[in-house]
């Protein structure tokens, strides 16, 4: 009796020792995806910066471009102004 209750609790043991290694083994794989979706987050945010900094250049030329209009028509405005005004 003594002789089977050693082979079940070796048994238990050496159970509990493959389910150790199986959870090692789940938990290593868990890591590596997540060291994966970590890089990939990073990329993603460094390809957002870098987008968001594009879009901030061309919506500085454009709002630049349009104070140049805005001054182009003020002066045309006020030349054509002055010029009714002098043929008045």
């Amino acid at each position: 009796m003594g002789e089977l209750n050693f082979r079940l609790s070796i048994s238990s043991i050496s159970g509990k020792h493959e389910r150790i290694a199986h959870f090692k083994e789940i938990l290593s794989v868990k890591d590596k995806e997540i060291a994966d979706l970590k890089d990939k987050l990073s990329e993603l945010q460094q390809n957002r910066q870098e987008k968001e900094a594009d879009f901030e250049k061309r919506l500085k030329t454009i709002d630049e471009g349009l104070k140049k209009t805005k001054e182009t028509i003020f002066l045309a405005n006020k030349n054509i102004l002055s010029q009714k005004s002098a043929a008045i």
